[in-house]
């Protein structure tokens, strides 16, 4: 009768396992990544998400600042404005974050020196410089031109 009574517990415990085994591997969803999960970008700037994962995969993408980064449907973010946005992606019910970051345009070309006519006072950044009016043409002849002078341009 013991025999009996042990191998129904251990029949009935080989069953909760089975049954265990089998629930965590039907709820077992794929997990999905983003190739990088933050990333800063200049105006004007792009960045292609890409979603690891599965293969075959519908991601859908949206921005919580579009008027900062846009991103498509094929989820090409694009650097609008200076600022921060945070795309969301999701698939299939996981949704994955972006951190983006983008900076003003770092841009033109540096200036090593500047030499001033005389009597031009210097300025600081934001100020107007000014001119002494002897400094600017008033008229300029242009050779071979059918007109003689052209305008200044005060």
């Amino acid at each position: 009768m013991k025999l009996k009574k042990v191998f129904g517990y251990v029949a009935a415990l080989l069953a909760c396992v089975v049954l265990a085994v089998g629930l965590v591997a039907c709820n077992d969803k794929p997990k999905y990544a983003l190739n990088e999960t933050s990333v800063t970008l200049e105006v004007g700037g792009t960045h292609q998400i890409e979603v690891t994962g599965g293969e075959n995969l519908a991601p859908e993408y949206a921005s919580d600042h579009g008027e900062i980064a846009s991103v498509s449907e094929s989820g090409l973010v694009t650097a609008i404005a200076e600022g921060d946005a945070v795309v969301t992606v999701t698939v299939d019910g996981t949704k994955l974050k972006l951190n983006v970051k983008v900076n003003a345009k770092q841009g033109g070309v540096p200036i090593m020196s500047m030499r001033s006519p005389q009597g031009v006072s210097s300025s600081s950044k934001g100020e107007r410089a000014s001119f002494p009016s002897s400094s600017i043409p008033k008229r300029t002849s242009v050779p071979n031109s059918p007109r003689e002078t052209v305008p200044s341009l005060r």
